[in-house]
């Protein structure tokens, strides 16, 4: 199958009507924006171009000669790769537009056409077909993945000629990496050593100079969070946190309050966060959990994502469901690291999630990631507490006209619980 770039210039949107004013009036509106469009005058010609060319947007009007917008979109919707479809019409029926919504349709658009209304729902119908195309793709390469892993002789081949004294040595280096730079134990260290040299003993007191006081507090505040930290791991581990039935309905509210939270962090790069909505949110599926916890996971993946996400990209949140999980990904085009490296390679995707471990030796002060390389380790416990996964992997990136031909794809799976 071939998939199609969105690129933000000359986004097209096939406009299906066979009233020649109402295209005219479409056709006025989108000049003064970047979107480009093309037209059809019934849903026999609409089929004939769609059949060519892929339209990420479709907007068709219902009554029509030939074939009515009612037939032409139970066809389209039947296509392996689907747009997004607008319905216009001069007349609000709600009926027929919420019958409409529910087999598929994603909008409606009264005539006459009101610009600023028009280029706000084409904006975000966009926003919706780039979602949809990754989501279809990262499944597609989630399949081939897996039949990868699967197969016996590719495995026992990685696993003979594998290099485990790098990733051996990785570890341990993000280890020192973690206990001796930045805020927290290794900087105590050092501060003390400093305290030591420099002050003054004066009968009983010692007399310390007032900014290496306040290096020591705030380094004990920073290693008191590490502590904190294991801690609350070690209840997460021992205890029964889940509980609870939370509907998707409320893990996609979790989600968008993730996304209003990240607001100022993300202006820092001038990155956007998309959050797509399925229409499984709206029906009673549920997951046994702890809504705080997965909330703050949610969060941390999040911050990983901007931390080393290319400036002014587009970062991803996908919702899937299987017949005993959903799936939630996290998708982000990744910055070039340290050695070289875009995103996490394969040989990290385990290492990721041990304590300390850390690819970039950077520190992030404005970005209030659970650093020392310990945030995934907690995303790991709380999602493996929910009876999940979660796997880290590079996908192909088909969106974003960036510097990046991957998104790290960071895939989190929770099991559907049957309320009692």
């Amino acid at each position: 199958m071939r998939f199609y770039f969105l690129k933000k210039e000359g986004r097209l949107v096939l406009a299906v009507d066979d009233d020649l004013l109402a295209l005219d009036a479409l056709r006025l509106i989108l000049e003064a924006t970047d979107f480009q469009i093309d037209i059809a005058s019934d849903g026999v010609e609409a089929l004939e171009k769609i059949t060519n060319h892929f339209y990420p947007v479709i907007v068709t009007d219902l009554e029509m000669p030939r074939m009515n917008g009612f037939d032409l979109v139970q066809r389209v919707l039947g296509l392996p790769q689907k747009p997004v479809i607008l319905i216009s019409s001069a007349f609000s029926d709600v009926n027929t537009v919420v019958k409409m919504m529910r087999e598929g349709v994603y909008d409606y658009i009264l005539k006459p056409y009101h610009s600023d209304e028009l280029i706000v729902r084409l904006e975000k119908a966009f926003e919706v077909s780039e979602l949809r195309l990754l989501k279809q793709r990262v499944e597609e390469e989630r399949d081939l993945r897996i039949k990868a892993q699967l197969d016996w002789n590719l495995w026992k081949e990685k696993i003979v000629k594998g290099n485990t004294d790098g990733t051996d040595q990785k570890l341990i280096g993000s280890i020192r990496t973690s206990l001796s730079q930045g805020a927290g134990f290794g900087a105590l260290v050092s501060i003390i050593k400093r305290i030591e040299k420099k002050s003054v003993k004066e009968e009983n007191y010692f007399k310390v100079e007032e900014s290496l006081v306040h290096a020591l507090f705030e380094n004990g505040r920073a290693a008191k969070r590490v502590i904190d930290l294991f801690e609350e791991m070690e209840l997460i581990v021992s205890n029964d946190i889940v509980s609870n039935y939370i509907s998707i309905g409320e893990i996609y509210e979790c989600l968008e309050e993730v996304r209003s939270e990240v607001q100022d962090l993300l202006s820092l790069k001038g990155q956007t966060l998309l959050l797509g909505k399925n229409h499984f949110v709206t029906q009673n599926l549920f997951i046994k959990g702890n809504l705080e916890s997965l909330k703050k996971t949610f969060l941390e993946i999040i911050y990983n994502a901007i931390k080393f996400s290319i400036p002014d990209s587009k970062i991803y949140i996908t919702l899937g469901k299987s017949s005993d999980h959903i799936q939630l990904g996290f998708l982000s085009p990744p910055e070039k690291d340290q050695q070289g490296n875009y995103g996490i390679i394969e040989e990290y995707e385990s290492l990721v999630f041990e304590p300390f471990f850390r690819i970039s030796k950077l520190v992030y002060e404005k970005i209030p990631t659970l650093d020392f390389g310990l945030g995934l380790t907690y995303v790991d416990k709380v999602v493996r507490k929910h009876g999940g996964l979660v796997r880290p992997y590079l996908v192909r990136n088909y969106l974003d006209a960036l510097g990046s031909r991957h998104f790290v794809h960071f895939e989190v799976e929770l099991p559907l619980a049957q309320m009692s």
